[in-house]
């Protein structure tokens, strides 16, 4: 028992100075020119906000830590996957993709890593100019990966493509080797956010427009909706697939059957602000843009909230 706590504990502390150089990585690529980036985020297993997961195997880690998989670290492999996504956005227009979005994997704990997408490579996944990508490692078995891509010619109005040239693919060896499973991949500037349930590899979840696969990902189920819409993360219960949580722009719904239907927290005390700024009075008033509900101000000193008809300028 006593051994078994130690080896613990080092493990412990490897995941710790490996997500130390998780978070130590760079999010800014100068090269791309102003208004690119890469982006890049940590995320625990259960959690949606993918853009970084790992997988984790052996003396009983799943559950708890974040998803970690082959890197030999103190016996235990490690395995870390990455996308970047440039993309530019101004006042008169955007452009999403770009030769600096890629999905990348590490078999080493981040030391090193290797491109499994993008412009020059051949794994089963597109090739050519790619915009967001999405991760989802399947808990039960994280040799099976998820990825969402987001490939297309011409945006419409809603920013969805005209033609839609990527979309789910999934891999059961840890990334070597992809297969397409549809296209489907709604508004993917918007979100393209994929999640496969922990506790069922043919169960797959996606935003932004909410849907859901019972064939792993080869066709989907857009239900009908009673919450706000504009959907950001969903997070699936890993010990009972039917208890579902999704966050939205208007706030938090519960569903304990697979999502179809919803229990909406409607008194949260959060707001979704997008921008803060003060002026010059004495005392000197706040205004805050809120997400699809316009802009508020309210006095430094003072608890009213005063709704105005101020344009949003981001």
């Amino acid at each position: 028992q006593a051994a078994a706590t130690r080896q613990r504990r080092r493990v412990e502390n490897a995941l710790g100075a490996f997500l130390e150089r998780l978070r130590a990585f760079t999010v800014l690529d100068p090269a791309c020119g102003s208004g690119n980036f890469l982006y890049l985020a940590l995320h625990a297993l259960h959690d949606v906000e993918h853009r970084v997961q790992l997988e984790a195997e052996g003396l009983g880690l799943q559950r708890g830590f974040p998803s970690v998989g082959p890197a030999n670290v103190k016996g235990i492999e490690l395995n870390a996957y990455a996308a970047t996504y440039q993309r530019e956005r101004r006042a008169w227009g955007f452009h999403g993709g770009g030769p600096g979005s890629a999905l990348y994997r590490s078999m080493d704990g981040g030391d090193s890593w290797e491109r499994l997408a993008g412009p020059g490579v051949a794994r089963g996944l597109p090739e050519g100019v790619l915009g967001r990508i999405g991760i989802s490692i399947y808990r039960s078995d994280p040799r099976i990966v998820y990825v969402s891509v987001e490939q297309g010619y011409r945006y419409n109005a809603s920013t969805a493509y005209t033609e839609r040239r990527a979309g789910i693919y999934r891999s059961e060896d840890r990334g070597e080797s992809w297969e397409l499973m549809s296209d489907w991949n709604p508004r993917p500037m918007y979100a393209s956010q994929i999640l496969v349930d922990p506790s069922d590899d043919q169960r797959v979840y996606m935003m932004n427009s909410y849907s859901f696969s019972d064939d792993g990902g080869r066709t989907f189920t857009s239900p009908p909706q009673s919450l706000h819409g504009d959907d950001r993360m969903v997070w699936v219960n890993p010990d009972d697939s039917r208890h579902v949580m999704k966050a939205d722009d208007g706030g938090l719904g519960i569903s304990y059957d697979r999502g179809l239907n919803w229990l909406y927290i409607s008194d949260l005390p959060v707001s979704q602000y997008y921008r803060v700024s003060v002026d010059m009075a004495t005392p000197y008033n706040v205004y805050g843009g809120l997400q699809d509900n316009g802009t508020r101000k309210t006095v430094s000193h003072g608890i009213s909230c005063e709704r105005r008809s101020i344009v949003n300028s981001m």
